[in-house]
């Protein structure tokens, strides 16, 4: 996945994975069937019953709700805590 459609700058996939924006691939994890190929929104965390954090992702085309595990404690490639936290904070932000 690139950023690029995001912000119009292409970006390594470590830099890509700190922004959690994705492109609408899957209609179930890993099957690569859906033909949307919009991008993936992250909107908010959600705390799937013992799986740790999730980033849960809406397609800005057509609504898909997916989630996405966190990977905070990879020791090869892990998330930007600091990304989490900008998440979190839009979350809650357009709440009020």
């Amino acid at each position: 996945m690139s950023a690029f459609a995001v912000c119009r700058t292409a970006v390594s996939e470590i830099t890509a994975r700190s922004v959690f924006w994705s492109l609408h691939v899957d209609n179930r994890p890993g099957d690569r069937a859906s033909d949307c190929g919009g991008l993936m929104e992250p909107v908010r965390l959600d705390r799937p019953r013992g799986k740790g954090l999730a980033v849960v992702h809406v397609c800005i085309v057509c609504g898909h709700e997916s989630r996405n595990r966190l990977a905070g404690d990879d020791p090869i490639q892990p998330d930007s805590w600091e990304a989490v936290a900008r998440v979190q904070e839009r979350a809650t932000r357009f709440r009020r």
